[in-house]
Order: structure tokens, then sequence, then C-alpha cells
């Protein structure tokens, strides 16, 4: 059995001024919020029993989030860090769920990502590895940006760094992990994962598992990265079923004037879109455009976000 942890209380300041008005696992992707991609994709792979942390407009997430999808929220009234903010999650599922088996696995995810891998296959490379907690690593041209994973053999060997030490592989990490009761348990109240977790169980000689994906990955923390993962989807660079047209996607609740000229949009639920001229726009649901606009997000309050290339 497999339980799950949505990470769903970050500030978004990335993301600003959308995460103004929504927190950012319920800003809208195709008419739905981001999470709820991944906590299809958490289902489909036999991940029910999840509970989601929220802080930031934290009644708006839970409410937003709840509609699509039965879930248990952890509410943080200051925000824990991703160590602590895990650990109460891990916390208030026990008190919900039970008590979580020394053989049963929690599966932890970042609300702000695209990302499907076979979590089957991540769970075999764990159990293979006889590790406290696995990273679901992707490769990058240039892992050392941001500090890199290494990892040799099915297991991590190096964390954060800036070069190859161990003679293993660099790689980054993709915000989703798996987790074994014994590592729930050692993570402190407050803190990082990464840095008040991993770093001291390497440490300390635990074994931590680590397995490449390949599936594609997107992290919409940002306004440009938002509108391109809207983008890639109408090209067909993202897989997401979808119906989409020379001029994109719309929501069957949208009103578009029939003379508006359209090119790879996204218009959501309750938007009304006049004769106007858009190109690559996400207009939120909800939104009123009435004059043309290019490479930009419109909010329902009026305001607009342009994406520079």
């Amino acid at each position: 059995m497999t339980r799950g942890v949505l990470f769903a209380a970050g500030l978004g300041t990335r993301l600003r001024p959308m995460t103004d008005l929504l927190p950012k696992p319920a800003v809208p992707f195709f008419d739905r919020p981001l999470a709820t991609w991944a906590l299809e994709h958490l289902a489909r792979e036999g991940v029910c029993d999840v509970v989601a942390n929220t802080h930031h407009l934290a009644e708006r997430c839970e409410a937003e989030l709840f509609q699509h999808t039965p879930l248990v929220f952890s509410r943080e009234e200051k925000i824990l860090g991703t160590a602590g903010g895990l650990r109460r999650a891990w916390e208030v599922s026990e008190a919900h769920f039970g008590r979580m088996g020394e053989d049963e696995l929690l599966v932890a995810w970042n609300g702000d990502i695209l990302f499907a891998p076979p979590l089957e296959h991540v769970l075999r490379a764990h159990r293979d590895a006889s590790a406290v907690a696995t990273m679901v690593l992707r490769a990058v041209e240039n892992p050392f940006t941001f500090g890199a994973i290494e990892h040799r053999g099915g297991r991590v060997v190096g964390m954060l760094q800036k070069q190859i030490v161990h003679g293993g592989e660099a790689a980054m990490f993709t915000g989703v992990h798996v987790f074994s009761r014994e590592a729930l348990a050692r993570l402190p109240s407050e803190g990082c994962v990464v840095r008040d977790g991993y770093v001291k169980w390497l440490s300390e000689g635990f074994s931590i598992g680590a397995t490449v994906s390949e599936s594609p990955w997107r992290d919409l923390g940002t306004p440009r990265a938002y509108l391109d993962a809207h983008l890639e989807v109408l090209s067909g660079q993202l897989p997401l079923a979808l119906d989409s047209t020379r001029e994109g996607w719309r929501s069957v609740h949208a009103k578009v004037h029939p003379d508006a000229h359209l090119r790879r949009c996204a218009i959501g639920a309750g938007a009304e879109v006049g004769s106007v001229t858009l190109s690559e726009c996400v207009v939120w649901p909800g939104a009123r455009v009435d004059v043309d606009h290019s490479r930009c997000i419109i909010l329902p309050d009026g305001r607009v976000v342009p994406v520079h290339d």
C-alpha cells in the first residue's frame, strides 16, 4: 500500500500576481487546478490516501482542490518548510488513515509540476536499493546550476554538488520522492527536506535510492513557464488529453466573439473574448478581453501578465 503527500503550502512568489488570486497548486491549467493533474496521476498509479499541506490562501486552495479530488488537508499556520510540512502531513495521514505500516511507503509530490512517471518502476527501484527514501531525478544539460544530485548504481552518493565527486552521474531532483516510515520519523518539525533530511541521512550512512525518469517534466513556477507549458500542450510537445485546434483550446463554457482571431490560446470557463486578436495567450476563467494581446496571461480582475521572450 502507498500513501501520498502533495506539497501545496508555498507562497508562489515567482508566480505573482497570479498567486495574489489563487495559491499556486490551484491556478488553472486548462480549466483545472494545476495540482489536480498530479493527483489524477497518483490515483491512476494506486496512490489514493493523499494529504495536502496548505498555508497561502489555505481555504481557497482546499476548496479548489477538494471539489476535484477527495483530499485530507494539513493546514500550516506558519510555513514549516518541506521537511516540517512533510512530517506534519504524515502525522495527519496517520491520524486520519491509521498508522503507516513498516513496509508501507509514502510518495511526496510537488504541487506545481507537470510530471507523470510510472510509479511502479520508482517503487521497485526504492525496494531494490533497500533505501530509507528515494529521489526521482531527471537528466539535464547542466545539472550543477542549482546543485546536482550525484547517483551511482541506483543510489544517491552526493548531494547539492557543483561537480562529480564520487565517480557517479549528475542529475536534477524532480520534486517527487518516496519515503519509508523510518525516514518520515527522522524528519525535523521544521526545515528543508533536502538539507535537513537527505544530506544528514547520507552523512550518517543511510541508503538513499535514486531513479532517473525520462518522462516529460515541467515546473510551472513562473509566468513564462506557465504560458510555455500551455503552448507545449497545444503544439503536442507535452502529452495531455485535450482537444485543440490551430486557434488553441477553449472551454465549452467560454464566450468568444465570432470575429475574434485566436492563435494558440487557452480560454477558460466563463471567459468573454470580444472581437479582438489574441496570440499565445492564456485567458483565465471569468476574465474579459476587449483589446488585442499577445504572449500574456489575462486574469479575471483585469490585470494582464506579459510574458517576454
